[in-house]
């Protein structure tokens, strides 16, 4: 079981879960050389050329896709552009329905003046090699968030306003195993301030956080039983 939140609910409910990292908190561990290859090679060197100060890989799911929140989100991304000297990259996590759409991105890049590129491939070693080489993540995937912990980049889930009374999967993954001072989760609204916060924090506070997790799942995999 990958979150406490979770883990208490089954236990309500008589089901005893062992309480375990996500796998992917291993991806930079077992995949890191592959990973950091493929960011180095097309399309991922293209990104790097155009934004050589660096870049957020950005992403949300269909959710977020009404005019007001893309209004919003364009607001809080330039402003990221502008204080953090930035590009975004906008990419999708997954195509499943509902999931992230090329179409929405496309709507908000419109929205934007420059520093914006819409990033197409679904595979998934480009999308673990954007989030690795990137500066920043900023989205509502979670699994996007774990490869970022995973390589020790700062991370910040965007979540909608009435998620931030239900914490959602992200704040409750975070909760079990993030330290105090890396934030879980922003609204639209603070995605500027969320992120400057987050590319402030210590790089030996994220390296330390990456190395635990893998620490911490690979204790839990020998200790689990046959």
């Amino acid at each position: 079981m990958r979150d406490r939140v979770t883990q208490t609910h089954l236990h309500a409910h008589g089901i005893e879960a062992r309480l375990a990292p996500d796998p992917a908190v291993m991806a930079a561990a077992l995949f890191g050389g592959r990973i950091r290859t493929r960011a180095g090679q097309a399309p991922l060197q293209a990104i790097s050329n155009a934004f050589a100060q660096g870049y957020a890989a950005v992403q949300f799911d269909a959710s977020f896709g009404d005019d007001a929140t893309l209004d919003i989100l364009a607001r809080e991304l330039s402003r990221v552009v502008k204080e953090q000297r930035l590009g975004i990259v906008l990419f999708r996590a997954g195509a499943a329905p509902w999931h992230d759409d090329l179409a929405i991105y496309a709507r908000l890049k419109q929205r934007m003046l420059a520093n914006v590129l819409l990033f197409d491939s679904l595979d998934i070693w480009d999308i673990c090699a954007l989030i690795a080489a990137s500066r920043i993540y900023i989205g509502s995937s979670l699994h996007g968030r774990i490869v970022a912990m995973a390589f020790a980049r700062p991370r910040i889930n965007v979540v909608h306003g009435d998620e931030k009374r239900q914490p959602p999967k992200q704040a409750a993954f975070a909760a079990t195993w993030e330290p105090d001072g890396i934030a879980a989760t922003t609204t639209i609204e603070e995605v500027a301030q969320a992120t400057s916060a987050a590319l402030n924090l210590p790089d030996a506070l994220l390296r330390h956080t990456a190395d635990d997790l893998v620490r911490r799942y690979r204790t839990a995999f020998a200790t689990s039983p046959p």
